[in-house]
């Protein structure tokens, strides 16, 4: 007996099975009918089991009807085929899912490993980075404390030189032979020693180096050649000029600077204690050479003419000389002394002082300035 294919034409072989009272199959054939089906490509695992297992136990019911019903046995084989067949193909693509899904589970748990893994090392860099930073903050503490304790040094070492200095310039004042006027007389005085006046004119190079290293300082990062070479430990100088080294040994500097003007040394020129030899002269006219008068010196010693004091005053008249021109009188003119014996006073010596003080209270300042 014909029948219609259940996979081609599946309801009409319903109809056919209600036809011929197989209602078991029927119900056999509609449970094949609600078989489960992919959801993007993966089969929900429970739904799909539970219906695996409903279909294996209505196939093994499915014997008895063919027993009770012999002349349909060709479609209830039909229907046995078709569905045993579903029931194989779904558990197939279930197995393949069940073993992507461990697939899966294992590539998760391998990713697992590899980020916690690179968590742990992110950490360990993390943990290392923030002890190096730590060791640097130290290390940077250590150099900051040893840079101020050698600027610390650097400062005594320059508070030792202008101490030292300082007290130079001290002796070098103490070895001119300055006086203190405590009365603060300004009018100068006659009786200041001969061999002061001398030691004045022999220290007057060592004076004017000592006023120079008072003017305003300046101390160069690195050393000249010339101290370089005499292995000086600083090199200072004048603002602006060369350095002390090089001023006396009166050579250039590598550090810069313009040479210190030379002042022009004038001599002095001393008058003779005695009397030259004098005779009388005659003068003559512009026009002819008749003689049209006659100049002698004059003998006599009193004269009315004032005569200075003191012992180069005393010198200076004895030198002068006056002559008579027709019997009048003529003063020789007398030249002022370069020499003065003029005493400091203690107002112009609390001036100087106050001076190096402010020099002493800048160069301070500035030290304080570069030590912050």
């Amino acid at each position: 007996m014909s029948f219609p294919d259940p996979t081609q034409a599946p309801s009409s072989f319903g109809d056919y099975l209600k036809s011929v009272g197989l209602h078991f199959a029927q119900t056999i054939f509609g449970h094949y009918q609600n078989r489960p089906t992919e959801s993007n490509g993966r089969f929900q695992e429970v739904a799909t089991l539970e219906w695996c297992e409903r279909m294996d136990a209505l196939l093994g019911h499915l014997n008895c009807i063919t027993k009770a019903n012999p002349d349909n046995k060709d479609a209830v084989d039909s229907l046995r085929k078709v569905c045993a067949d579903a029931v194989a193909a779904i558990e197939a693509k279930l197995e393949a899912q069940k073993i992507s899904n461990a697939a899966e589970a294992m590539r998760l748990e391998v990713e697992e490993a590899t980020q916690k893994a690179e968590e742990e090392r992110q950490q360990r860099e993390e943990q290392r980075r923030r002890e190096d930073e730590k060791l640097a903050e130290v290390r940077a503490r250590l150099e900051q404390t040893r840079k101020m304790e050698e600027e610390e040094k650097e400062i005594l070492r320059i508070q030792c030189e202008l101490e030292a200095k300082k007290q130079a310039y001290s002796d070098a004042q103490k070895a001119t032979g300055i006086d203190i006027d405590d009365a603060g007389n300004d009018d100068g005085s006659d009786s200041a020693p001969e061999n002061q006046q001398g030691s004045q004119r022999q220290n007057k190079t060592c004076q004017k180096e000592e006023a120079c290293k008072w003017m305003p300082q300046t101390i160069h990062e690195n050393l000249c050649e010339n101290c370089a070479r005499t292995t000086e430990l600083i090199c200072s100088g004048p603002v602006g000029q060369v350095c002390d080294m090089c001023w006396r040994q009166k050579k250039s500097c590598s550090n810069g600077g313009q040479r210190r003007p030379c002042q022009m040394v004038i001599k002095e020129e001393l008058k003779s204690p005695g009397r030259a030899a004098t005779r009388k002269c005659k003068v003559y006219s512009t026009t002819d050479a008749n003689p049209i008068s006659t100049i002698k010196p004059v003998e006599d010693a009193d004269t009315d003419v004032a005569q200075p004091t003191g012992k180069r005053a005393k010198t200076a008249s004895i030198s002068s000389s006056r002559v008579r021109f027709d019997g009048v009188a003529i003063v020789k003119p007398m030249r002022k002394s370069a020499r003065t014996t003029k005493t400091t006073s203690k107002k112009e010596l609390f001036a100087r002082l106050c001076q190096e003080y402010a020099t002493i209270a800048k160069m301070y300042k500035e030290l304080s300035e570069t030590w912050d």
